[in-house]
């Protein structure tokens, strides 16, 4: 944008901070295989994020050169389909934001045990850039069923705690088995209970 404005200084200070950035990012995370989460070593360091390559979608929709080798980036999303899409349901439910590299989900918290359609539906676009299409289809496949298809569940916010039993992966409060529910402000259904209180772990929080 810097360029198109005629802003050469402070596009070049910008191309700067990415090279360096970019370098950074691949020597303390760049596993051999795919990127970790953190740089860490926390349980989680080298969890397998399902939109680790989020920013090379980005920049391949944009029609701007790869962020990574070619390799790498082939490399990164082979593991997401392999681990976050193919260990959950065989591929039925989409890609599991978060996965350990032994295959099972990343419970450290409530998002990264979430199956998300956007980000599931990034992922497939970044492999559709990276020449996957199979894989891509495969894994827009899987979101698809679980939200919309007769086979699923019908709705598309994201996936329900109820549909699966091991592992655990739920959608905060968002839920379509109701017990009574509410639309908020965002339009996201919130469980409430039958009397006039809060859950202790509910994700959005009232007043009393």
């Amino acid at each position: 944008m810097a360029v198109q404005l005629g802003d050469e200084a402070f596009a070049e200070k910008c191309r700067g901070k990415f090279v360096k950035a970019k370098a950074v990012f691949e020597e303390k995370l760049w596993n051999g295989s795919y990127f970790n989460y953190d740089s860490g070593s926390s349980s989680n360091s080298k969890s397998i994020q399902a939109d680790q390559l989020a920013g090379q979608w980005y920049t391949a929709a944009s029609g701007l050169p790869d962020l990574f080798a070619e390799f790498k980036i082939r490399s990164a999303l082979e593991k997401v389909y392999d681990f976050n899409v193919m260990e959950v349901r065989g591929g039925r439910m989409g890609a599991v934001n978060g996965m350990h590299p032994s295959g099972k989900v990343d419970e450290t918290c409530m998002q990264s045990r979430e199956i998300w359609t956007g980000v599931t539906y990034g992922a497939a676009a970044t492999m559709i850039h990276a020449g996957m299409k199979e894989q891509a289809f495969a894994t827009a496949e899987g979101i698809f069923i679980a939200c919309w298809s007769e086979e699923g569940f019908g709705w598309a916010l994201s996936t329900n705690k109820s549909m699966l039993e091991a592992p655990n992966i739920d959608a905060m409060d968002r839920t379509r088995d109701t017990v009574n529910s509410l639309n908020d402000e965002t339009g996201v259904k919130k469980k409430t209970a039958n009397k006039a209180r809060c859950f202790g772990n509910a994700v959005f929080h009232c007043s009393c």
